[in-house]
């Protein structure tokens, strides 16, 4: 029998105890520890009843906030100790995204998290655009330039790095202050923190709030299966869902913009000038073998990360989950007593999945199914791939703009021909090699594995270099391009198959 509007209100009069003007409310567990310890435990079945029934205490409760403004001024909303406002959120009819996540993650791999979920497409269609822009100007000979040596031919060319520059600008640009209005539902925000009545019936539509909203966005770190309220949100979420979970782990986003980043240092010192014979190869291989080594840190970090969340979803518990108030012994700052959150959600959970076995089931299967839709059973969700590689499309966008500048229409599309295979073909196939290399070597010598990632990286580019060298050098440069582009299709979706799935 769902719980009366009365009893609601009567268990919110009675927690709504006084408290010291300089007390900091840290969450509606320390209004109960005012109360007489009694009460609480009379209380306990309405809290329970009610948070069960998903509804609303009123419809005000049921809030959200533009997304743009939980990311503003470095992810202000995200960090502990911070000042926000309950009016940066409105009342809805309907939550597009409830943000799910742990408080004990980085705040900073947070918010650029939430940055490239709802901003990266967007960057790179802007930086690509930027990059267009550079290529069109310099080719026109509106924008000035460096003299270096040709790939082909002895006259030394005039090359520019605008295509690299201006795309690189436009994307950090886009995906930092890009601003998405998408109604998302964020504690902090949608939730009164300083009015302490109104904080508790907060809490206590959390649930209706979930059973709002069209999806679930996790943003997920190593602690979130250790937060009972984490698991408590996801459990709501699915028993009012069939699907609709988005799982974004953190270390997908240092995976993604780390290797978008190392690939414009790596194309910036292509493209710069270097006219020696002699010392031009060896910086490329160098170059080479520092990209490997720093790409491999950053693979071997993801990699384990991903390992990480597979554990804890084969072993996730429940009852291993931690909360507040079991850490510090059911004791409030002044010594009362407090209602134990575990008792009230776990007996929530109960009841709507039958048994916390069942529960746990449900996440296990529910939760894998949806990485695996996400990232399509590989490593990284092939978008995020090529996004990464963008910078050498630029990189050739500059080659190609420094030969249609001297009137050789061939050798610039060619150029381009080989930016886009780099970009849309190339990127698959040797991270899975490295980490196909990394899961079969020692993990306590993280060092080797990283000397590995770097030697298959110089070898990479060695044939790359000598395959495109002799394919020009024999078929012309437009031939050259299409051939090669063609025989990069083949390796790449067979090591995509059979080395990158780690879901």
């Amino acid at each position: 029998m769902a719980a009366s509007e009365a009893e609601i209100f009567e268990t919110l009069e009675a927690l709504e105890a006084p408290v010291p003007h300089e007390k900091r409310l840290e969450d509606w567990r320390d209004v109960i520890g005012d109360v007489d310890h009694d009460a609480n435990e009379h209380h306990l079945p309405v809290l329970t009843q009610f948070l069960t029934s998903m509804c609303l205490t009123r419809e005000k409760f049921l809030r959200a906030t533009p997304a743009h403004r939980i990311t503003r001024r470095a992810g202000r909303a995200l960090r502990q100790g911070t000042q926000v406002s309950f009016r940066d959120s409105r009342k809805v009819k309907e939550i597009s995204k409830f943000i799910s996540h742990s408080w004990q993650a980085s705040p900073l791999l947070k918010t650029l998290t939430l940055h490239r979920f709802y901003n990266l497409t967007a960057a790179a269609l802007a930086g690509t655009l930027g990059a267009m822009l550079g290529t069109i100007l310099f080719s026109c000979g509106l924008l000035p330039g460096f003299e270096r040596a040709p790939r082909f031919g002895t006259e030394p060319l005039l090359q520019g790095l605008w295509s690299l520059c201006l795309g690189q600008l436009l994307f950090v640009l886009v995906l930092i202050f890009r601003a998405p209005r998408d109604m998302v539902f964020l504690d902090r925000l949608c939730i009164d923190q300083e009015k302490h009545r109104a904080k508790i019936e907060g809490v206590l539509n959390i649930g209706a709030c979930l059973k709002h909203s069209k999806a679930l966005l996790v943003i997920w770190d190593v602690t979130y299966c250790q937060r009972l309220w984490c698991l408590f949100e996801m459990a709501a979420f699915l028993k009012t869902h069939e699907d609709a979970v988005i799982i974004e782990p953190v270390s997908l986003t240092v995976y993604c913009l780390g290797t978008f980043f190392f690939n414009a240092v790596w194309c910036g010192s292509v493209v710069l000038p270097n006219n020696s014979q002699v010392t031009a190869p060896i910086v490329l291989v160098l170059a080479a073998c520092a990209y490997g080594w720093f790409f491999g840190e950053v693979l071997l970090r993801y990699s384990q990360s991903l390992q990480s969340l597979k554990a804890q979803l084969q072993n996730f518990r429940f009852a291993e989950a931690e909360v507040y108030c079991c850490s510090v012994g059911h004791k409030a700052r002044n010594g009362e007593d407090l209602l134990c959150d575990r008792k009230v959600l776990q007996k929530c959970v109960q009841a709507w999945f039958g048994s916390m076995e069942d529960f746990e089931q449900s996440v296990q299967t529910r939760v894998r199914d949806a990485l695996s839709h996400h990232f399509g059973g590989n490593f990284c969700p092939p978008h995020l791939l090529i996004i990464a590689s963008l910078p050498l499309l630029w990189a050739h966008m500059d080659f190609a703009a420094a030969w249609f500048l001297q009137n050789e229409m061939m050798v610039g599309l060619g150029m381009l021909i080989l930016g886009l295979a780099g970009t849309f073909i190339a990127p698959f196939a040797v991270p899975g090699v490295v980490l196909a290399c990394m899961r079969r070597m020692p993990r306590s010598y993280p060092a080797l594995q990283k000397l590995a990632a770097s030697a298959i990286y110089m070898v990479a580019n060695l044939i790359t270099q000598g395959s495109v060298q002799l394919l020009f050098s024999s078929l012309g440069v437009l031939p050259g391009s299409l051939v090669f582009s063609a025989l990069l299709v083949l390796p790449n979706v067979l090591v995509w198959e059979f080395c990158s799935r780690i879901f």
